[in-house]
């Protein structure tokens, strides 16, 4: 079955080659060879849309140069992942290649100078410039460093790098042979790196006796030196980019769309390899599933992305659905995911006898807003939305038409974290805490909390007081609020539709009680956030939930039982809430442990960031006096090395934003 799946690749050999590719691949490496380019530079652009072969085509070209002529060099810049680094990697690499060769020594050596010239202005203007721009104040400074840059590179390249540059040429010019530079995946870059390739190619390593070859699609740099207005003003800059590119592109070779012919040649043998070991019926279904797709398919890879996720969900459901249907609906999953989750939502909509016109006026809007190609795949996956009959020819009960069958073509596809709706049912008839707690701990380890969360806002009339004392004691088992974050939010939205709907009273009473004994503090206070918020309950009754939560906060701030990580978040609640000035107070015998752990609150950097979140800082003041605080630090330092060193980073952010006139 692994055979089956399709990786992807760029092809390396003649023998892969499906679109004849080779006869141009040859044709490519003889017209650069013969290239008249001992005087200058030459720049090829070998350009096609994603997907179209530029790589496999490269991979040719490569097979078929003379190495006896030609010194072929790879660059790939989407192997550095710090773009500043770019032009000092592009460099090494080309000096890399030429080491090999001991009688270029002495163009290896300029080279290098060269290279270290050119780099050092700009590393000045991207390493110094930032740094400068973090201090406060200093406009005037960086003012100056920037004009000493930009004095350092005037000098260097008037004076020195001119003079090597032109020794360079000299020396490439009078080589026994020609070097060939490719720069593949361009298109995969950032604007900012797109704009330095061109940089390099056409300013920085426009040597003599070079000759590049670009691959790209047209339209990707198109946006990515568009990007900021790059070039020109908002009305003239695609002309701007066409005119840019062409001054760089001596030679653009357009790489012409696969012909329909050669597609649906692949296409037959991809997918009958497919049909022959999952299905008995191959022969008769393979044409006509051909047909419906084609339309969908601009490339070969387009084709492999098809025909893997197809691979994909026949291995886990291939005996319990029909391959024929599955194989349509594939299509329709991949390439209009929007239609195939609202096929998976409506199941009424699509399965036989529909009978009311409000539901035929949802599957007409439906349909008025598909392709052509979608509406054939649509009426010959459920025929009943063409007319309100079954047609007798479709007598599989595997058919997605079969009501029982629906939702197995999407509970396992692809997604094996999926509910069923079998499963889904049996949970909401439990009536018993104990195993309604189990049942959602074992869905939690299943991986299918999340799948189950969001199928039951659908199903808010079936939900229990035994389902939502479930849901509110999942913290019970997820102790990371971090992991619990990512269900908290749905589980409130569905504890607000069960109040709306259900008796309130009783909900309260089952979320008093859980607050009262559930883990996690953050928690609690996010449901009685959106209690209160959504007016659902009284003022009294709020506040009744309230002191329940600020008893519990207190226990467990004094406790230092909530992890410092949490302590931010824990902190904006109890502000939504009114309970921080109780929580954060501290006074002068507070001991030294408790002031740092609440100071964790206030001075953090965010998360993914190396920046202090400022704002926390700020309320600082709020609730006490920063001067306190900073002798506090400064005694604690002196006094108990041990505190200081593992709270370290909490003294540092806190000597960067004080004197307190530094917090704006």
């Amino acid at each position: 079955m692994n055979n089956l799946y399709n990786n992807d690749l760029p092809i390396t050999d003649v023998t892969d080659d499906k679109l004849d590719r080779e006869e141009f691949a040859k044709n490519l490496a003889k017209a650069v060879t013969n290239l008249p380019t001992y005087e200058s530079s030459f720049t090829i652009g070998l350009i096609g849309e994603w997907g179209s072969g530029k790589t496999s085509i490269l991979n040719l070209f490569e097979k078929n140069i003379n190495s006896d002529k030609i010194i072929l060099i790879k660059f790939n810049p989407w192997n550095f992942t710090e773009m500043n680094n770019l032009f000092d990697s592009f460099f090494n690499t080309l000096i890399g290649n030429l080491k090999k060769r001991k009688q270029y020594d002495k163009i290896i050596g300029l080279l290098k100078k060269y290279k270290n010239e050119l780099l050092i202005p700009i590393y000045a203007l991207e390493t110094i410039g930032p740094l400068i721009l973090g201090i406060p104040y200093v406009p005037t400074l960086y003012k100056f460093i920037m004009s000493l840059e930009n004095n350092i590179k005037k000098a260097s390249s008037e004076e020195l790098l001119e003079d090597k540059k032109e020794k360079l040429n000299k020396l490439l010019s009078k080589l026994d042979k020609k070097i060939v530079i490719i720069i593949d995946d361009i298109d995969r870059l950032t604007s900012k790196e797109v704009q330095q390739i061109f940089q390099i190619v056409k300013s920085l390593a426009n040597f003599s006796n070079i000759t590049y070859i670009l691959s790209f699609d047209k339209n990707h740099i198109y946006n990515s030196l568009n990007a900021h207005q790059f070039l020109g003003s908002e009305n003239d800059k695609y002309n701007n980019v066409e005119e840019f590119i062409n001054k760089i592109i001596q030679i653009p070779i357009n790489i012409p769309s696969i012909r329909e012919n050669h597609l649906k040649e692949i296409f037959k043998e991809k997918i009958s390899d497919t049909f022959n070991y999952y299905s008995k019926n191959a022969d008769k279904e393979i044409y006509k599933i051909i047909n419906y797709i084609l339309p969908y398919v601009n490339n070969i890879r387009d084709l492999n992305r098809y025909i893997n996720l197809l691979t994909f969900n026949l291995s886990i459901i291939y005996d319990e659905i029909d391959v024929y249907d599955l194989s349509l609906l594939t299509a329709i999953q991949l390439f209009d995911n929007d239609l195939y989750k609202t096929i998976k939502n409506n199941k009424k909509l699509f399965i036989p006898y529909i009978n009311n016109n409000e539901d035929k006026e949802k599957l007409s809007k439906i349909l008025k807003n598909t392709s052509k190609t979608t509406n054939l795949i649509l009426k010959e996956l459920f025929p009943t939305i063409d007319e309100n009959k079954i047609h007798l020819n479709r007598n599989n009960n595997r058919r997605i038409t079969y009501y029982t069958y629906f939702d197995t073509y999407f509970t396992y596809n692809l997604d094996s974290t999926c509910i069923s709706k079998k499963e889904l049912d049996e949970i909401l008839k439990i009536r018993n805490n104990t195993e309604v707690n189990d049942k959602i701990k074992e869905l939690y380890k299943l991986g299918k909390l999340d799948s189950f969360l969001d199928e039951l806002p659908y199903n808010i009339g079936k939900i229990n007081n035994n389902l939502i004392c479930g849901l509110l004691s999942i913290n019970d088992y997820i102790t990371e609020y971090d992991i619990l974050g990512t269900y908290i939010g749905k589980i409130i939205y569905i504890i607000r539709q069960f109040i709306e709907n259900n008796n309130s009273k009783e909900c309260f009473k089952i979320i008093k009680n859980r607050i009262q004994y559930n883990n996690s503090i953050l928690f609690d206070l996010d449901i009685i956030i959106m209690l209160k918020n959504s007016k659902l309950y009284s003022y009294k009754q709020i506040c009744e939930l309230k002191d329940i939560s600020l008893k519990k906060s207190l226990k467990k701030l004094s406790e230092q039982s909530i992890p410092k990580k949490e302590l931010p978040s824990f902190l904006h609640n109890t502000i939504h809430l009114d309970l921080s000035k109780e929580c954060f107070q501290i006074v002068d015998d507070n001991s030294d442990e408790e002031l740092i752990y609440k100071l964790h609150a206030f001075i953090h950097k965010e998360r993914n960031s190396e920046k202090v979140e400022k704002n926390d800082f700020n309320k600082m003041k709020d609730y006490f006096d920063i001067s306190f605080i900073d002798k506090k630090l400064k005694k604690i330092k002196k006094e108990n090395e041990k505190i200081y060193e593992e709270n370290k980073e909490i003294f540092n952010l806190f000597n960067e934003n004080y004197p307190e006139e530094n917090i704006t």
